[in-house]
């Protein structure tokens, strides 16, 4: 039998003061990276980033199901920053990747579509066997656009020869 058990784990912080047998008055501190009276671990952000970015589910959904989960009143609005934190610290890979994709002699390139408030959106995706990246999204007549002039000329005369759907 395989089971799977949700649990949080708090840890409680205090700051203890008094005065010393010297007189002068003494307080500890927090431990570093404590700055809030209420923080999420890595293990909390990430799930939510891992949640509202591969999976797609909404914020305020993502939040319902870490309160169900494990009890856990987190707002929406700190899964937002969660991921803004996490962009930001992918923000030196994806570079790199960016890069590792251009300079490559072929990628391949393929898309999917989703709705989101009514709009079509696309995300579409480049990789390599070894890295691939996933673009930001684009609304469908803009994606259209680019589309067709890839079709044309899928990188301008810059970087690799892309394969997709242009039938390249």
């Amino acid at each position: 039998m395989v089971g799977v058990v949700i649990q949080r784990k708090v840890i409680e912080y205090r700051i203890v003061g008094g005065t010393g047998a010297c007189g002068r008055a003494q307080r500890s501190t927090f431990p570093a990276g404590i700055e809030a009276p209420v923080q999420y671990g890595p293990g909390v952000l990430a799930f939510a980033v891992y949640m509202t970015q591969y999976q797609l589910l909404p914020y305020q959904r993502t939040a319902e199901v870490l309160n169900e989960l494990a009890g856990l009143g987190i707002s929406p609005g700190i899964l937002q920053r969660a991921v803004r934190v996490a962009a930001t610290r992918l923000e030196v890979p994806v570079t790199a990747i960016r890069r590792a994709l251009v300079a490559a002699p072929v990628v391949h390139a393929d898309k999917t579509g989703r709705r989101v408030n009514g709009n079509l959106l696309a995300t579409r995706t480049q990789h390599r066997p070894a890295y691939g990246l996933l673009p930001s999204e684009e609304p469908r007549k803009a994606r259209e656009r680019k589309r067709r002039a890839e079709c044309d000329d899928p990188r301008e005369g810059v970087g690799p020869s892309v394969s997709s759907e242009c039938g390249a």
